[in-house]
């Protein structure tokens, strides 16, 4: 309902000057809270609140979009399309995964928003905060 919203007021906005997305700050200004997996997954979904997570990259993963799940000592969550870069949310995505040379095993920090699909819980329009060790 609310994409639904910001997709109609935008659309009566004399040029479209109305946008629903937040936009991106520079990475010194982002204030995030760090949290486990599991606190993560406890969280409220939220268009507003940054999290931060620090986990083990697992699995399969879609080098297009960065999409794979998170592993940490709590639990694993599953990321819904990691840039190289904040983007703002509700921003597509820009297909900058390939370019951070991340591969299943490395361990990454990474911001982004408390979201799910069809009730599975994930981290949208996440970026990478800096990859941490290598899987090599």
């Amino acid at each position: 309902m609310k994409k639904l919203i910001c997709f109609l007021l935008t659309a009566l906005t004399v040029a479209g000057t109305l946008s629903c997305k937040k936009d991106p700050k520079p990475e010194d200004e982002v204030q995030a809270k760090s949290v486990t997996v599991a606190e993560f997954k406890a969280a409220p979904i939220s268009d507003t609140e940054v999290y931060e997570l620090v986990g083990a990259i697992e699995g399969s993963i879609n080098t297009t979009y960065g999409n794979f799940d998170l592993r940490d000592i709590t639990g694993t969550v599953y990321i819904y399309g990691l840039t190289a870069t904040n983007l703002g949310y509700g921003t597509k995505n820009d297909k900058s995964f390939d370019s951070l040379d991340l591969e299943e095993g490395d361990i990454i920090r990474i911001r982004g928003y408390r979201d799910a699909f069809e009730d599975k819980i994930e981290m949208a329009y996440a970026w990478l905060v800096e990859k941490l060790s290598a899987n090599k």
